[in-house]
């Protein structure tokens, strides 16, 4: 029965319980229950592959050794993303931080795609063009970062 309640007060305190976003946030409330916990996961898998199977980017433009090191940081920091949105507000302040350092790892990969296209094979466009896919992932999760602070203001979480 303990366990039951336990689950039940993890659920509660949760961002997929009813009551866990106001009616004035209504608009972006798949966003915060889907959108960023789905990217979450998906960065958790593509860190942890990673760490298991390696980037060429990464390994290309630094070395192995820092590449295995990024995509274990990445899976980290996208665990702890996701734990942070999972509960808002106990979490807030973490997945403001581990979001704005997402934000740089992303950075980092995308700049070592494009580096990766123009020095280690300059005709290959097509590597560099990939490039856009985590550049373009800053802004969203940029735009978190920014946001979360309003949330705690507005919801009373400090």
């Amino acid at each position: 029965m303990r366990v039951i309640q336990v689950a039940r007060q993890i659920a509660a305190a949760s961002i997929w319980a009813r009551a866990s976003v106001s009616a004035r946030d209504e608009r972006v409330a798949g966003l915060l229950r889907w959108g960023f916990p789905g990217l979450d996961v998906s960065l958790i898998v593509f860190g942890t592959g990673g760490l298991l199977y390696g980037i060429p980017a990464l390994r290309d433009v630094f070395s192995p050794t820092y590449a295995q090191s990024w995509s274990g940081g990445l899976a980290v920091v996208a665990l702890v993303c996701l734990i942070g949105v999972a509960f808002p507000k106990r979490m807030w302040r973490v997945e403001m931080y581990a979001k704005a350092l997402l934000v740089m790892m992303l950075a980092v990969y995308g700049g070592a795609l494009i580096a990766a296209g123009v020095l280690v094979d300059p005709d290959d466009f097509g590597r560099s063009a990939v490039a856009f896919v985590p550049i373009a992932l800053i802004g969203p999760i940029g735009w978190r970062v920014f946001d979360i602070p309003r949330d705690a203001k507005k919801n009373g979480w400090d």
